[in-house]
């Protein structure tokens, strides 16, 4: 009992360290944001927002829609979901638990509650374990279910540290300059049948590419 109470504490405290570099770096980065205009236009209308970005660039995400209350993201309900659901959880970001792999339709069902309450998600596009870049079908098929608007961010920094892993992940340096591309509101149109939608996550995750090419030039 000891020895537990002693692991959660180190862990509590591991986590507040993690927060606080995290939040540290963020805050200490430049932000551009490009066409942003029609994310605005939904929120103005009270539209509920699936927004999609890659798991490697994730980073900053959190600290850009940190505080609101009405943001949730999906984390995968393993052991090493555990950081990110802190992580989200100390920037006021609520977690949902699931993954295409793990949990898959109670995770969707409570994010399309969640969304029909007027809140937002924030998904990763290519899930928690890949393929690079490789469009899920998760995020396009939760924008069908709700009829809400898909909107796609890719970002990049000026100086930052790329992982070796299987998403390339991307950590800032501080004080660099940090870009987010923001696609057009994209609509899934809920008759689609399943050789439909499949047609259309094509479609987007061209799209999704497209805009994350322009965030990897934009510092170039």
């Amino acid at each position: 009992m000891v020895e537990n109470n002693s692991n959660s504490f180190f862990l509590i405290i591991l986590y507040k360290i993690i927060f606080f570099v995290v939040y540290v770096v963020n805050s200490t980065l430049r932000y551009s944001f490009v066409n942003r205009e029609g994310e605005k236009r939904c929120l103005k209308d009270g539209k509920s927002i699936v927004y999609s970005a890659w798991h490697g660039n994730f980073f900053a995400l959190p600290y850009v829609y940190r505080w609101n209350g009405k943001y949730a993201n999906l984390v995968s309900p393993s052991k090493d979901g555990e950081i990110i659901t802190q992580l989200s959880n100390d920037f006021g970001i609520n977690v949902i638990r699931g993954s295409s792999y793990k949990q898959p339709t109670k995770a969707l069902y409570e994010m399309k509650k969640w969304m029909e309450e007027g809140n937002h998600v924030l998904s990763i596009g290519d899930g928690s374990r890949g393929p690079f870049q490789k469009l899920q079908k998760g995020t396009p098929l939760l924008a069908k279910m709700t009829g809400s608007p898909l909107i796609l961010i890719a970002s990049d920094f000026s100086r930052k540290i790329t992982f070796n892993s299987w998403d390339k992940f991307k950590v800032p340096l501080p004080f660099s300059k940090v870009v987010f591309v923001f696609s057009d509101p994209i609509y899934v149109d809920s008759d689609l049948s399943k050789a439909e939608l499949k047609v259309r996550i094509d479609e987007i995750e061209k799209l999704f590419l497209e805009i994350t090419s322009q965030a990897e030039r934009y510092f170039k």
